[in-house]
């Protein structure tokens, strides 16, 4: 227990809330916001590492499959190659769809932070549209980068180290990135969305203790006067 958590209980005990003053309710306000604000922070944080670590298991199990399928059409096209040399390509390129992922995430990270912290007086209704809004601005960029290193990177470094030439080889090998290409995004993008529900759940929970934290100290709203007002949050919540 903090000093100002000893401080609320004793003064809480002794004087009661009614005869609180203006200078003593500003201070527990201004203490429990801080305590709102950094909380959500730590939410966040974790949320996102949580969510990175998913995100690069999910990219180096993906190559296995996308090895074997260019395989198969080497294969049957009679195309010189060794299953080394094809599996340090494919794993070169997995190294850098990881990193412009995590580094997208990252980005999520740092604005989902950023717009708690600007956001003046925050409700659970303001972080659920913010967490929601994250997921439309990491698609913006994800699908473009990936299309880039999938469909152009990708393909032309194997057409190239290979020295493709039948355009029936090409079309199979695109088939395989594309493949390759939805499998990954949906399980990308599904991972997100796991894990913004999972974020929408634990910041309830930290805006709910918040709500009771101000009612006992500063005799605010209660949790259920707050949801009874705003009946769209419970909603925003349960996604």
């Amino acid at each position: 227990m903090t000093v100002f958590d000893i401080f609320v209980n004793i003064y809480l005990e002794n004087k009661g809330m009614m005869y609180m003053d203006n200078t003593v309710r500003q201070l527990f306000e201004e203490k429990n916001k801080k305590i709102l604000l950094d909380k959500l922070l730590l939410d966040i944080e974790n949320n996102s590492h949580s969510l990175s670590l998913t995100v690069n298991n999910k990219i180096l199990l993906s190559s296995q499959k996308l090895i074997k399928k260019i395989n198969d059409v080497f294969m049957e096209y009679h195309i010189k190659y060794d299953l080394k040399g094809l599996t340090e390509l494919i794993k070169q390129e997995e190294l850098e769809i990881k990193e412009l992922t995590l580094k997208l995430l990252d980005k999520r990270r740092k604005e989902l932070a950023e717009k708690v912290k600007t956001k003046d007086d925050i409700t659970l209704e303001d972080v659920a549209i913010i967490i929601d809004e994250s997921l439309k601005n990491f698609r913006k960029s994800f699908d473009v980068d990936m299309n880039k290193a999938i469909y152009i990177d990708m393909f032309n470094r194997i057409v190239e180290k290979y020295k493709l030439t039948e355009e029936e080889a090409k079309e199979k090998i695109n088939f395989c990135l594309s493949s390759y290409d939805h499998i990954l995004s949906d399980s990308i993008l599904d991972s997100i969305n796991d894990r913004n529900s999972t974020l929408k759940n634990i910041t309830k929970a930290t805006y709910e203790h918040y709500i009771d934290m101000n009612y006992k100290t500063v005799g605010g709203q209660n949790l259920e006067t707050v949801v009874g007002q705003n009946p769209k949050i419970k909603e925003k919540t349960t996604a």
